[in-house]
């Protein structure tokens, strides 16, 4: 069965095919957009204009993106008059691509041509059982279950249309790997300094690989013949840490903050925060079951056989490691697991190819008939045995693997389908925002101040200046002690700036003037007795947000 899934003639087709049904996924979420992508888009605006990179063209600037290098990438894209919103898209599909085609030849690295690296097992199992034909022909299966484990997460597709740089940051450190992985440490150590340029929490990926590097798996090995290289290879491998910390010196001098005004506006939840980040790991687990047999693969000690593989944990670890401390994110689909995404696609393809290569172990010990021969050098003595057991076992482990991998695919797949209709309402919210932002850019004054929840879309198209409510862009309210992500608030100060307008989003009865909130600081804005009385709703065209809710537009009340 794995001859017909491999032959020669019809192998190179399942890389084209994944790509393929990757791209179908994606287009099943192509509506799909985040309201933070227009933060982005606001700072890149205002620095292709000469205001620098600001939210506001007020005051002093705050650091409310942290994704510098995207950021950049569409300063260029408005300054060329492209669509934003379409250009995002187009570029998260051509990185999601480059990602999948990644993380083929990294497989096949690993797999294939990093014989030095190899610690006993696989290859020499390949070689006794199958013969070098039969191994590539296998080799070429492995490599491609990957792709299938991407081309079904609805995490890799849909974030793929999201509007963030999600995917820069995978590419990135996926082309770092392949690069480390065979020897190319100078332009591994680039790949790295740009992924940590796109988030700076990507320089913890490098930090993971640098860790192990250290570690002396890879230098020990060479000591022998590269004695004059460690050095050197220790210094290339610094070079992203001290770009990183350039741009950190920058970025300090330019916000003054240590940290991005985000870091601020998301942390501060004690071990509440700590729990969540534990739970946003566990919804993950249950909601991709079949993802993970690598995690009871390695449990079990059945050791991965190289250290390509090593590396992917220790990223993994480190990057969790992270996750659980910033409390995990609120946004759908996991985002912060999709630069994982395809590490764990391998990992899952090694625990499938270690439980199907121990299986036919076993079932050759269980069968006394499989005595009677004995290997040598790669040759079985006895054909009688290699023709009627060795099928027999082969296809009972082949189908066990068959089953494992559907198992593996369909709980992807199932997310998806309960998934889909939830990210379609949220996206038409955001749409919403877009056209609502438009309209209200057009009917008041420029110099008008506004104070909103959902800061990106509507701050982007009216092109006014925004109070950021939730904190993101705004340094007060990310500093405040109350709490984690989007439990910070302060209505007083909201209403001491005056804003002209104020937007919020809920359900609102004009006549008996009940509104019911979707946020617990705008439920306490509304009732605030300063803005109970010095604001009033204005008449305006609908602009439904879900399906109960709307947008609600305040106008401060003339004085006098």
């Amino acid at each position: 069965m794995l001859k017909i899934l491999t032959t020669s003639r019809v192998s190179y087709i399942w890389p084209v095919l994944g790509a393929l049904g990757l791209l179908f996924h994606e287009y099943t979420y192509k509506d799909f957009l985040m309201d933070d992508a227009f933060i982005s888009f606001r700072y890149a605006e205002n620095l292709i204009t000469g205001h620098g990179l600001v939210f506001n063209r007020i005051g002093d600037p705050v650091e409310g993106y942290t994704n510098f290098l995207w950021t950049l990438l569409f300063a260029w894209v408005l300054y060329l008059k492209l669509d934003p919103v379409i250009t995002a898209k187009v570029f998260g599909g051509v990185l999601s691509l480059l990602g999948l085609g990644l993380t083929y030849r990294i497989a096949g690295t690993i797999n294939g041509k990093m014989g030095e690296w190899e610690e006993g097992g696989v290859e020499e199992f390949e070689n006794r059982r199958k013969g070098e034909l039969e191994k590539g022909r296998i080799e070429k299966l492995w490599a491609v279950l990957p792709l299938l484990f991407l081309a079904t997460s609805g995490s890799f597709a849909a974030w793929a249309m999201g509007g963030l740089e999600t995917h820069l940051v995978t590419a990135l450190n996926l082309l770092a790997l392949q690069s480390y992985l065979t020897v190319h440490f100078l332009t591994s150590a680039i790949f790295f300094t740009l992924a940590s340029l796109t988030r700076p929490d990507a320089i913890l990926l490098w930090g993971a690989v640098f860790f192990m590097h250290v570690s002396g798996r890879v230098t020990e090995r060479r000591k022998e013949r590269e004695k004059g290289r460690i050095t050197s290879d220790y210094l290339t491998l610094l070079l992203p840490l001290g770009g990183f910390s350039l741009f950190w010196i920058w970025r300090w001098h330019y916000y003054g903050s240590l940290f991005p005004n985000t870091f601020y506006m998301k942390t501060g939840g004690g071990w509440h925060q700590i729990l969540t980040g534990v739970f946003y790991l566990l919804d993950y687990i249950l909601s991709q079951g079949g993802f993970f047999p690598f995690l009871l693969f390695y449990f079990f000690k059945w050791n991965y056989g190289t250290f390509g593989h090593r590396i992917f944990l220790s990223q993994i670890g480190f990057y969790a490691t992270f996750i659980i401390l910033s409390g995990g994110d609120w946004m759908p689909l996991h985002r912060f697991l999709v630069p994982l995404l395809p590490l764990l696609a391998i990992l899952n393809t090694a625990a499938l190819k270690g439980i199907y290569q121990r299986l036919i172990l076993f079932l050759e010990k269980m069968d006394p008939s499989s005595r009677l021969g004995n290997w040598e050098n790669g040759r079985m003595k006895h054909d009688l045995f290699f023709r009627s057991s060795t099928p027999s076992f082969s296809h009972s482990a082949t189908l066990l693997l068959l089953i494992l991998t559907g198992f593996s695919l369909i709980f992807p797949l199932l997310e998806t389908l309960t998934e889909h209709p939830r990210i379609t309402e949220d996206s038409k919210g955001v749409q919403a925002f877009v056209e609502f932002g438009k309209w209200l850019g057009k009917q008041v004054p420029s110099y008008s101040l506004i104070a909103v929840n959902p800061v990106g879309a509507i701050s982007y198209y009216s092109r006014l200046n925004a109070l950021d409510m939730t904190g993101l862009t705004d340094s007060h309210i990310a500093h405040l002690k109350m709490g984690g992500l989007h439990q910070k608030y302060d209505s007083a100060y909201i209403l001491s700036h005056h804003p002209d307008f104020i937007i919020l989003i809920g359900k609102y009865d004009p006549k008996t003037q009940v509104y019911q909130a979707t946020w617990a600081g705008e439920e306490d804005l509304f009732h605030n007795p300063e803005f109970q009385s010095e604001y009033q709703p204005i008449q305006q065209p609908i602009f439904k947000y879900k399906k109960e809710y709307r947008i609600v537009l305040f106008q401060r009340k003339p004085r006098g």
